[in-house]
């Protein structure tokens, strides 16, 4: 079922309001909420009008102790990472391709835009047209990507290849990475996890 699939379901959890947060709850809002600002203008909706929180944040909430784990990697897979902020978009573009997951193609094609990807890169992801990437790191990441997002594995060759590319440590971020946004999308399609009314 993709993300827009589940639009046409009610949503599996409530929508939490500051209304109705506790205090570990409001804590790990307001850092969500405080992250999201800090990075300048919204490139993507992240609250709703009656203030709750869209995309798989909501969820965060629901179990705040493992949403603040789970925020922390999402702020260390941006923040604190070796990929350039296109190969990091490339790749979580190329998990939710892969994933039908619409939620995550709306807010990484914003934040891909806002780092450089052009409207044909994102299309030929989109559509596994991998020949438009035409700068060999950001290939190595995609077709990378490509192969964990279809077999959830890499042959001795396809990793042997990839350190060389990459580096080990670069290939222990991109598995990360891939298995982060894995997460996040299950999360979202089970939680039918829509994208935000335009």
């Amino acid at each position: 079922m993709s993300d827009q699939e589940a639009t046409d379901h009610q949503a599996r959890v409530r929508r939490l309001t500051p209304a109705d947060l506790n205090d570990e709850q409001q804590i790990l809002y307001d850092r969500i909420v405080s992250a999201s600002q800090a990075q300048g203008p919204p490139l993507f909706q992240v609250i709703d009008s009656s203030g709750a929180l869209e995309g798989p944040f909501n969820g965060y909430l629901h179990q705040p102790a493992l949403g603040a784990v789970l925020q922390d990697l999402g702020d260390a897979m941006r923040d604190d990472a070796s990929l350039t902020s296109r190969a990091r978009e490339l790749a979580i573009l190329v998990v939710a391709a892969h994933c039908n997951a619409d939620f995550a193609r709306y807010a990484h094609e914003a934040i891909g835009r806002a780092v450089g990807l052009t409207d044909v890169e994102m299309a030929g992801v989109r559509d596994r047209r991998y020949e438009v990437i035409v700068n060999p790191f950001e290939r190595a990441v995609v077709d990378t990507t490509d192969q964990l997002a279809s077999r959830g594995d890499l042959s001795d060759a396809e990793c042997a290849a990839v350190v060389e590319k990459l580096g080990e440590a670069m290939l222990l971020e991109l598995l990360t990475l891939v298995g982060f946004y894995s997460l996040l999308i299950l999360q979202m399609r089970v939680l039918r996890v829509g994208v935000p009314a335009q």
